[in-house]
């Protein structure tokens, strides 16, 4: 969390590469990395969004996870984001509340 977020730990430390850790999941769960699979993304909606996305995708790389990137403008990608039409994709949420739990609601239904 940003420092200025409630919940923010300023001294927290980066979290290590969980690379090798990652590649044991994947090969434990025998989770096919052989096949490619788009990774969809906005290309107008976040800043530097193609750039996020391909940073992601180069770390999906590294754990074994190709994939094929491809962005659109915003409109048409949260319409067919909506209609689950990608496997893998790229969005955000923030806090309306300030409080770190109020998107994190959204996600794991807590």
């Amino acid at each position: 969390m940003p420092p200025n977020v409630l919940g923010a730990i300023p001294d927290r430390k980066p979290i290590p590469s969980i690379q090798a850790k990652a590649k044991k999941l994947l090969a434990d769960a025998a989770i096919r990395t052989a096949s490619r699979s788009p990774y969809t993304a906005p290309n107008n909606r976040y800043i530097n969004d193609e750039k996020v996305t391909q940073a992601i995708a180069q770390a999906l790389t590294r754990v074994g996870i190709k994939t094929d990137v491809v962005t659109m403008p915003s409109g048409p990608f949260f319409s067919k984001g909506t209609a689950l039409e990608f496997s893998l994709l790229l969005v955000g949420w923030n806090s309306g509340t300030g409080e770190p739990s109020d998107p994190l609601r959204a996600c794991f239904h807590l």
